[in-house]
């Protein structure tokens, strides 16, 4: 018999289905935070699965995406419908992506209330010394 780490977070049926194909599976219950930190990393998984060439298969992946998504909002204890409100108002406030617009580079002077933000994440927002 091979044996194999899996380590990850998988769907109850794929569990009960492994266990009827005869497989000795170690596995454990998650604690809360445990199972966060695990949906977070799941985003990332199913993400990178999406194939936008095969619009279809990305569809399937999206679904997925958003299993994990209303599995996050479930365990917070909200619901889809509080998700939905919060991303009207986001959307009031800060629009939507439909325009396409992708900024490459920003220059704000030193008083700029997004300066701070911007120093504190320089991985994501990396200055540029001239």
């Amino acid at each position: 018999m091979r044996k194999f780490v899996y380590n990850k977070l998988v769907r109850d049926k794929v569990f009960d289905s492994m266990l009827k194909m005869g497989e000795k599976v170690e596995h454990k219950i998650l604690l809360e935070n445990e199972y966060l930190e695990e949906l977070k990393k799941k985003i990332i998984e199913e993400t990178t699965e999406i194939d936008f060439d095969n619009r279809e298969g990305a569809l399937i992946e999206l679904a997925d995406l958003q299993e994990v998504l209303d599995s996050i909002v479930t365990t917070l204890g909200k619901s889809k419908a509080d998700l939905a409100s919060l991303q009207e108002k986001k959307n009031k406030k800060s629009g939507f992506f439909k325009k396409r617009i992708f900024i490459t580079t920003t220059e704000l002077e030193d008083e700029n209330e997004w300066v701070q933000y911007l120093e504190k994440h320089p991985d994501r927002y990396p200055e540029i010394k001239q």
